[in-house]
């Protein structure tokens, strides 16, 4: 927010790891040892008819990096492990 030319910009804090849904719950299922199955819908009953979004999204952290020197420090198999401890707690 001190950043000068920051007012206004969009930034994105996550990863630049591109990930799909179904190879998020893939790794989800693998890491927990789940027997769960992937169930596919159809994306207007996930998300209703009037919903637009990208069908892919590819990160990009060069803005944020050159704002302020932001690099990711978890892998997305970081971020999982650490909720499934969290949740085990």
């Amino acid at each position: 927010m001190n950043t000068p030319g920051a007012r206004g910009q969009v930034y994105n804090l996550g990863s630049n790891e591109e990930t799909t849904i179904e190879n998020l719950a893939r790794k989800v299922i693998e890491m927990t040892d789940s027997t769960s199955p992937i169930e596919y819908i159809p994306y207007e009953q996930a998300y209703g008819q009037q919903f637009d979004d990208l069908p892919r999204r590819v990160p990009d952290l060069r803005r944020i990096q050159n704002a302020i020197g932001f690099e990711p420090k978890w892998s997305l198999d970081q971020i999982i492990q650490s909720v499934i401890e969290d949740h085990i707690r």
